[in-house]
């Protein structure tokens, strides 16, 4: 196991902090780590009539559009659960009358503690879109066939995406 032995902030913005870590190795030698500190989040895999609800937004990280399923990041006090109803509402439109927890996961583990609580959201009713003034998002709705061609032909590349969708399948 590594022992932090120093820790100098790079950075602080809105959603994550930077920092460069000195640590002690188990072979008592010394190493840096830069690392990503970032709230947790929720994602919601969501099937309404038989497709998977998706938006696609643009991700200026990658310079180009991502089709993903619904997802943000929890406020203070707010829990896992209620992120992911938010989100999905918030994003779509959709309200989730039965939201099961699938599984979590580290988006990056590398170098980043970013946690994702993966939901699963059926018996959806409508209700109304209320995206934040930075969102422009468009909702597209697929197959769970097509979802899967989507990630082999790599129009899917988002990881939280393709754990949902991969998780799904393997409980079909």
């Amino acid at each position: 196991m590594e022992e932090s032995k120093n820790r100098q902030q790079i950075y602080s913005g809105k959603i994550i902090k930077v920092y460069k870590d000195i640590v002690k190795l188990p072979n008592e030698k010394f190493a840096e780590r830069e690392i990503v500190l970032h709230n947790e989040c929720s994602a919601v895999l969501a099937i309404n009539n038989d497709k998977i609800i998706f938006v696609r937004q643009y991700r200026w990280p990658i310079k180009n559009y991502s089709l993903e399923i619904p997802a943000g990041i929890m406020e203070d006090g707010e829990s896992p659960e209620d992120c992911a109803y938010r989100e999905l509402q918030e994003e779509t439109g959709f309200i989730p009358n039965k939201l099961s927890l699938m599984f979590k996961m580290h988006s990056s583990i590398g170098f980043c503690n970013e946690l994702i609580n993966i939901f699963l959201a059926h018996d959806l009713s409508i209700g109304k879109q209320n995206l934040d003034e930075d969102e422009f998002i468009q909702i597209e709705n697929y197959s769970l066939s097509d979802a899967r061609k989507m990630i082999t032909t790599g129009e899917i590349t988002d990881a939280k995406t393709i754990a949902a969708i991969f998780a799904y399948t393997c409980n079909k």
